[in-house]
């Protein structure tokens, strides 16, 4: 491609960076021992795992298909929001 020393396909300046992954996987997919735990502090998330779960000491288990479309709108949400920031 015609970047400007950069991956190819790439054209100007502009640079990106990730800051954040989420993923959401099926149960049979990770055994305890891969399970990656965090800290979080993002406001609408904390929010969202209050509203669904009871102690906020455990994991939250999301099995449905409203809860976790709420999910997506949330995490949706939340990057728009850094994005305006940045």
């Amino acid at each position: 491609g015609g970047g400007t020393g950069g991956a190819a396909g790439v054209v100007g300046t502009h640079q990106e960076e990730l800051r954040c992954v989420i993923a959401i996987v099926r149960h049979g997919d990770r055994n305890p021992k891969q399970k990656l735990k965090s800290n979080m502090s993002e406001p609408l998330i904390l929010e969202y795992f209050h509203k669904h779960c009871d102690n906020p000491k455990k994991d939250v288990k999301v099995k449905a298909k409203r809860p976790m479309e709420e999910f997506l709108r949330t995490v949706k949400r939340m990057t728009e929001i850094r994005e305006r920031e940045n």
